[in-house]
C-alpha cells in the first residue's frame, strides 16, 4: 500500500509525530476522583432560660449563602440525646417559613408539627434554631459540622472540604409574649360565662356580658391540675340549668357557640351538656363514652377516637352547619353535620351530673371569622395551657430572622427594573 502524501513540512518543523501524554498517565491515582465537599458549621453554644412547660426558640444562627443545598446523612454528626432540639428553617419567596427538625432533645415539648429532616432542599438564606427542653440549659460544647450536597472544584487529595457559609453571631434575644394577656374576641359576643367570675356556689352563675343567669345546683369551683391553674366548675357534683339565658334567642343560622370543657375522668355515656330551643327539640349534647371524648348531635356521634388525657381542655364549636371538636392544640379532631337538622333559637342550657370540668361558655350572634377564631384559640391556649402554640416562635428579634429567599422572574442588577436575564433567587 503506497504511503499517503503529506503536505510539505515548514522549515525547521519537527517531523516526528506528536504523542499525547495525559496527566493521569504519569500521575497514578490509586482510586477514583472525589471532589471536595462543603459543610456548614453550627458554633458551640450555651443558653440558660426558664422552662415554662413547653419548648420555644432560645437561640438562633443566621446564614446567608450562595447556594441552595441539602444536608447529607446526619448520622454521627449530631448528638443522640441532647438537652436541646435543633431545627433548620428558611423563608421562601412567599414569606412562608419551612422548618425541619435535625435532632429532638430529651423532654422537649413542641406544640407545632415539625417535619423531621430527610434530605429536603434548603434555600441559601436559612437559620439554625435551638429549641428549649425541660433541662433549663441548652448547650453544645463543640461546634457541629453538617455536610451538604455542594461540591468543590478539585479532588479531595489536592484540596480540603470547605465551609459553605459562616453564620452570623448567635441571637438569644427571644422573648415570651405569653406575659402579655391575649383577650378573646368581643365582636358579636352576646353571652359569656367564665368559671372564676360571677359564680356563687349553689345559687347562680351570671353571664358577664348581658347578666343572664344559670341556676347552680350543687356544682363547685375547682382548680384542676391540667388547666394551668385556672378555675373550672366541677359538674360531677351537680347541675346547671338556664332558660332564657340570652337576651334574645341565638339563631344558629348566623351565630356560633363555644363550649370550653375538660373531662374529669372517663365517663360511660354520661351527658355533659344539653343545648336546646324552648321546645326542647333539636337537642345537642356533649358526652363521654369510656375514655373517649364524644359529642352527640341528634344521635350522631362525633369522637376523636383516642383516649383522653385528664384533664386537658377541649372546645366544641357549634354553628348552623356543623359541630366541630378541637383539642387543646387547636387540632380539629372531628366534624359532623347534624342529621336531624340545625338547632335554632337557642334558649336553654342544661347539664347533668357528669365527669367534666366546665371552664367557659361563649355565645356569638354572628359566625366567627378566621381572624377571630385565631384570636380565640390564642386566648384559650394562653389561659388553659400556659402557652401560645399558634404563635411559635414567640418573638423574632430583628437580628434573628433569616433573609427571605426572594424569587425574581426578570434579570436583576443595580437597576432591577432593567434586568432581563434568567430567573433566580436574590437576597
Amino acid at each position: 500500500m503506497p504511503q499517503p502524501n503529506y503536505p510539505p513540512f515548514a522549515a525547521g518543523a519537527v517531523s516526528v509525530p506528536r504523542q499525547l501524554i495525559r496527566w493521569l498517565d504519569i500521575n497514578p491515582q490509586g482510586g477514583s476522583l472525589e471532589r471536595t465537599q462543603a459543610f456548614i458549621t453550627v458554633p458551640a453554644f450555651s443558653v440558660n432560660y426558664t422552662w415554662r412547660g413547653y419548648s420555644d426558640i432560645v437561640a438562633s444562627f443566621n446564614y446567608e449563602g450562595a447556594n441552595n443545598f441539602s444536608l447529607t446523612s446526619l448520622f454521627g454528626e449530631l448528638p443522640s440525646s441532647p438537652n436541646y432540639t435543633l431545627c433548620i428553617s428558611y423563608i421562601d419567596s412567599s414569606n412562608v417559613v419551612h422548618r425541619y427538625s435535625l435532632v429532638r432533645g430529651v423532654n422537649d415539648l413542641i406544640y407545632e408539627s415539625i417535619t423531621p429532616y430527610s434530605g429536603q432542599l434548603i434555600q441559601k438564606n436559612f437559620r439554625i434554631e435551638v429549641w428549649s427542653t425541660s433541662a433549663a440549659t441548652s448547650s453544645q460544647a463543640t461546634a457541629l459540622i453538617l455536610y451538604t450536597t455542594v461540591k468543590g472544584g478539585v479532588d479531595y487529595r489536592y484540596g480540603n472540604d470547605f465551609n459553605l457559609v459562616s453564620s452570623d453571631a448567635i441571637c438569644t434575644s427571644f422573648g415570651d409574649n405569653s406575659q402579655a394577656t391575649v383577650t378573646f374576641p368581643t365582636n358579636s359576643l352576646v353571652a359569656h360565662w367564665r368559671a372564676d367570675t360571677n359564680f356563687v356556689v349553689g345559687v347562680y352563675w351570671n353571664d358577664t356580658v348581658s347578666g343572664q343567669v344559670l341556676t347552680v345546683s350543687g356544682p363547685t369551683q375547682a382548680t384542676p391540675a391540667g388547666l394551668n391553674g385556672q378555675k373550672a366548675i366541677d359538674l360531677s357534683v351537680g347541675t346547671l340549668s338556664g332558660s332564657g339565658i340570652i337576651n334574645s334567642p341565638l339563631t344558629f343560622a348566623s351565630g356560633t357557640l363555644f363550649l370550653v370543657y375538660a373531662q374529669k375522668s372517663a365517663g360511660s355515656g354520661a351527658t355533659f351538656f344539653q343545648i336546646a330551643d324552648n321546645t326542647s327539640t333539636n337537642v345537642i349534647s356533649v358526652a363521654s363514652t369510656s375514655a373517649l371524648g364524644k359529642i352527640q348531635v341528634n344521635g350522631t356521634n362525633i369522637t376523636d377516637g383516642t383516649a383522653t388525657s385528664y384533664p386537658t381542655f377541649r372546645v366544641a364549636l357549634i354553628d348552623y352547619e356543623a359541630v366541630l371538636l378541637y383539642n387543646f392544640n387547636g387540632v380539629l379532631l372531628d366534624i359532623e353535620y347534624p342529621s336531624g337538622g340545625s338547632t335554632n333559637n337557642i334558649t336553654k342550657l342544661n347539664t347533668t351530673a357528669s365527669p367534666v370540668y366546665l371552664a367557659e361558655i361563649f355565645f356569638y350572634s354572628a359566625l366567627v371569622n378566621q381572624n377571630d377564631i385565631a384570636q380565640f384559640y390564642r386566648y384559650l391556649t394562653q389561659r388553659y395551657a400556659g402557652a401560645n402554640q399558634f404563635l411559635l416562635p414567640f418573638t423574632f428579634p430583628s437580628n434573628s430572622v433569616s433573609q427571605p429567599n426572594i424569587k425574581i422572574s426578570t434579570n436583576y442588577n443595580t437597576n432591577p427594573g432593567n434586568y432581563t436575564g434568567p430567573a433566580g433567587f436574590v437576597n
